[in-house]
């Protein structure tokens, strides 16, 4: 370790991007919530992203023609999700968009991708929040595919968080709250790029807008997504 590095792990030292406690500069997260990382595990379900043997969607079909994540929306995963809403941090984002990464290349790997884009907050929201944590890893996400990263969606009303509302009132809360604002998605398939699917409600309505204006395909990863038992 260098003199800087030394130096940096006294002043800012490195925090877990799970659960934010401090942890050797080496690591990533700490070992608790390493231990309790619930992983998808391949094959995986194109429809909804879980495990094929722990999936009960029925090939239950939305706009995205195909969904996939590294990691279950529980647990420790859940706490750094919750963690990176709250507060920008580059070292989450960094290991988030690699392990995305890695489910696209073992999931889309013969996927032609033309881009990535990502699901857009308002105005109003960006601005009390000061960031986008999707499209940070989109671009992060984008700069280790070395594809390009496009601002193709505005989202033009504000609209009450998905998480205060259950399993049916969700897919109206967010009908028509979409628009695109960049018509060069014709014909591209295109990797629409989110922190977590629960119902899938946001990315459909995404992806229908992109499909309606010319995208040929558009898959989807998410950094996890909600466990739904059979």
């Amino acid at each position: 370790m260098t003199v800087r590095e030394r130096l940096l792990a006294v002043f800012l030292p490195k925090r877990c991007v799970f659960c934010d406690t401090v942890i050797a500069p080496v690591r990533v997260c700490c070992q608790a919530c390493e231990a309790h990382l619930s992983v998808v595990a391949p094959p995986v379900c194109m429809y909804c992203g879980q495990a094929k043997r722990q999936c009960g969607c029925a090939k239950h079909r939305l706009a995205f023609d195909k969904i996939a994540a590294p990691f279950y929306y529980e647990a420790a995963v859940r706490d750094g999700i919750l963690r990176l809403k709250r507060r920008d941090d580059p070292d989450a984002i960094r290991y988030f968009a690699e392990r995305m990464r890695e489910v696209v290349r073992r999931e889309y790997g013969d996927e032609p991708i033309d881009g990535l884009t990502y699901v857009p907050m308002t105005a109003r929201a960006l601005r009390e929040r000061e960031y986008n944590q999707g499209k940070l890893l989109a671009e992060a996400l984008g700069t280790q595919l070395m594809l390009p990263v496009y601002a193709t969606l505005k989202k033009i009303y504000e609209t009450p968080p998905q998480k205060e509302l259950d399993l049916h009132a969700r897919s109206g809360n967010v009908l028509g709250v979409f628009e695109v604002t960049d018509r060069t998605v014709r014909g591209k398939t295109l990797l629409l790029v989110d922190d977590v699917i629960t119902t899938g409600a946001t990315l459909h309505e995404c992806a229908k807008m992109l499909k309606i204006y010319g995208a040929g395909r558009v898959l989807a990863v998410t950094v996890a997504v909600r466990r739904h038992k059979s």
